[in-house]
């Protein structure tokens, strides 16, 4: 152990066990970062929550991870202490991660592609975020622990290998999970399993490292809990003066606990009052900033992703910008906006940034409804009631006329389809000629809101068709995906029955089933170009000439001919594919980022500095509360269902950031700043921030979060 000490020892000064906290600390944010990353998509796509449900579960999710630090602090500061509570909470949080994981999986038996029962994912979240909050107030301060009272300038140097050890394993995780869940294909989808299982896999990484260093820790005893000893002061202060039949008049309403408690903490609570009183309009922001892993990464999944050469962008993967972008920004404001403003007298006071901050948020969510209109504009309205579209295609070796009631007449060359024609609901009947085979009398039964492909070619020196329906929801929206069924047309026995297609690109995907003349079933694909390979008579699959090459939120059909010598594919597009470029999101996520530099970091630094040293936690705790209300507000408005289109709840959250920004204002013109007495203590804070945004103090002896 001695060769462990001196090894991660710096100049026998610097505490070696540090680093097993940040390597602890690297692993911790990868994984959660990871899982959340794609978790609205698992919530929409594979559980199949609608998008509503979804962002209502997702933020309940991330305010359980926000109100939970308060248990874990009590728990640390009142009973366990730091070291094993973060020990037996990390091993309950490891088994959150690795429910995710399993639950992911299609039950033993179940067909590919088959959903989960939504109990598991639920658990494995609750579990998760209880976790996660119940470590956050003790990590970073437990390394704090670690060094003594002479070692101020070491300890500034963890704190920044701790902020760096945050920053860099949540921008991987950012990175890669959405790659993990989209580029891998398992159980006949995305692989959700590994997207999971990798987090589960780096989370039990994080507990081994931390128990790695156990004989190098040092342990400081549970000191009492302060959070909790405030919160009864403030129970004992409303109570006395409810019940109080005297007819006395205090001062200030916290006075009525004088009695119970000593004069100095009430004196202390009541500072900590003045400051909250600004942090009742906070919520808001954190309603909006948060929903950069919701209602944003829903809207980026209507978006194309393409690249170029470059490859594809994954919807999950935008809010890598915003992680990445808070690191350039950070030098920028502090080197050059801030001064710059600083010479007009502007920017200059902790509440004027945020402020700023806040109309930032606010201007985002009014760029992301303008992206919102453009994406609503492109959306396929369907047919409506007592209504449906008919299209024919002619795959047979002639020029196909076609003739039904209503004066529906048409010709259409081999290979060749017509447009979609708006007919009334109901049965119709067609009539198909083509030179050289009998006539072709069908009935098409015209369901009300659909439309109907109707494929003619010949079989058996006859006239065949084959039908297919495609169902609208009033509306059809583009999304990531696409959908495309396969026409198969075989001008000489080439397939033998039940053959399979396979599309080879992106992913691969088969199409089994396939006979000599048929369709197969609407299917979800990945957009991308795509060998086709087909069987031939010696059983192998071999590549027909032409690509399918399909995009972004499209509907496609695809008419495969097949012969022994050589196979052809036509490829009609039924629906136009998105046009709008993920790329339009980054303005909105630049504006939410600038705005989250001048109000996170600068609204705890300014509590910190406007608290007594003894109340430094109890602001840390009440500053994550506001990220967990604002995720409330969020959870509320989306289960509502408020707002029939989504570019109205972007712009009513816009106009609350401003109207609750108006109310910020005017309670920090009334603000008085405050200089409390400055301790030694003061030299062993820093400030720091993650990638989502929730900047944090991080204290040797009573402050710290992520």
């Amino acid at each position: 152990m001695h060769f462990f000490q001196n090894f991660f020892t710096r100049n026998g000064q610097f505490p070696g066990c540090v680093y097993f906290i940040v390597g602890n600390e690297f692993c911790e944010r990868f994984s959660y970062y990871g899982m959340r990353a794609v978790l609205i998509l698992y919530l929409t796509q594979f559980l199949g929550f609608d998008d509503d449900v979804g962002t209502g579960l997702y933020h309940a999710f991330v305010m359980l991870c926000y109100f939970s630090p308060l248990l874990g602090a009590m728990v640390a500061d009142g009973w366990l202490g730091r070291y094993k509570t973060i020990l037996y909470v990390s091993l309950f949080y490891a088994a959150g991660n690795i429910i995710m994981a399993i639950t992911a999986l299609p039950p033993l038996g179940a067909p590919e592609r088959s959903v989960p029962n939504i109990a598991g994912p639920l658990i494995g979240l609750l579990v998760i975020g209880f976790g996660t909050g119940g470590i956050k107030p003790c990590v970073s301060a437990f390394g704090g622990d670690q060094f003594s009272a002479d070692q101020d300038r070491m300890r500034q140097l963890y704190f920044s290998m701790f902020y760096f050890s945050i920053n860099a394993g949540s921008l991987l995780s950012l990175f890669l999970t959405p790659i993990l869940r989209s580029d891998v294909q398992c159980y006949g989808g995305d692989c959700y399993p590994l997207a999971f299982g990798v987090p589960a896999v780096l989370m039990l990484a994080a507990v081994l490292i931390f128990v790695a260093g156990s004989s190098m820790y040092k342990r400081i005893p549970p000191s009492g809990n302060i959070t909790g000893l405030v919160f009864r002061t403030v129970g004992s202060a409303l109570k006395n003066r409810i019940t109080s039949k005297s007819g006395e008049k205090k001062d200030h309403w916290l006075d009525w606990a004088s009695d119970n408690y000593e004069r100095d903490l009430v004196e202390d609570i009541k500072k900590v009052v003045h400051v909250i009183v600004l942090f009742l309009p906070l919520p808001v922001f954190w309603a909006l900033f948060d929903q950069q892993g919701s209602r944003w990464t829903l809207q980026a999944e209507k978006m194309d992703g393409n690249l170029g050469p470059l490859g594809r962008l994954k919807p999950d993967q935008m809010q890598f910008t915003n992680a990445l972008m808070i690191l350039v920004f950070i030098p920028i404001f502090e080197g050059i906006i801030y001064p710059l403003f600083a010479k007009c007298n502007l920017l200059v006071k902790p509440l004027q940034r945020m402020g700023a901050g806040m109309l930032l948020a606010a201007a985002a969510f009014v760029i992301a409804g303008f992206v919102e209109l453009r994406l609503e504009n492109a959306e396929i309205v369907g047919p409506p009631v007592d209504k449906a579209d008919l299209r024919i295609i002619n795959i047979s070796p002639c020029d196909l006329s076609v003739q039904g009631q209503n004066n529906y007449n048409l010709t259409l060359p081999f290979a060749e389809a017509s447009g979609y024609q708006r007919l009334d609901a109901g049965s119709q009947d067609l009539t198909f000629t083509c030179a050289g085979f009998p006539d072709l009398s069908s009935t098409v039964n015209l369901k009300s809101q659909t439309t109907h492909t109707v494929a003619v070619g010949v079989q058996n020196g006859a006239l065949k068709d084959v039908q297919v329906c495609v169902c609208f929801i009033s509306v059809f929206v583009k999304i990531w995906t696409l959908y495309i069924y396969v026409f198969v047309y075989m001008l000489e026995e080439v397939l033998g029955n039940n053959a399979s297609i396979i599309l080879e690109g992106t992913k691969k995907y088969t199409l089994s089933g396939v006979e000599g003349f048929s369709a197969t079933n609407l299917t979800d694909i990945e957009p991308g170009s795509y060998r086709v390979l087909v069987p031939h008579n010696d059983s192998s699959h071999e590549k027909v000439a032409q690509e399918l090459v399909v995009n972004t939120g499209g509907v496609y059909t695809a008419l495969l001919m097949l012969n022994n010598s050589q196979s052809s594919l036509a490829t009609f597009q039924d629906i136009s594919p998105n046009d709008l470029s993920m790329l339009w999101q980054i303005p909105q996520y630049v504006v939410i980022t600038a705005g989250e530099v001048m109000f996170s970091i600068t609204g705890l630094e300014f509590s910190f500095s406007q608290s007594p040293e003894s109340m430094r936690s109890v602001l840390q705790a009440l500053w994550l509360l506001t990220v967990a209300f604002g995720n409330l507000i969020t959870f509320i408005i989306a289960n509502l269902n408020l707002f029939p289109q989504q570019s109205s709840e972007f712009f009513f959250f816009a106009a609350l950031m401003v109207a609750v920004d108006i109310i910020f204002v005017i309670l920090a013109v009334r603000y008085k700043y405050v200089t409390p007495a400055r301790s030694r203590e003061d030299d062993k804070v820093a400030i720091v921030r993650d990638s989502e945004g929730t900047a944090m103090v991080m204290s040797a002896t009573d402050v710290d979060s992520d």
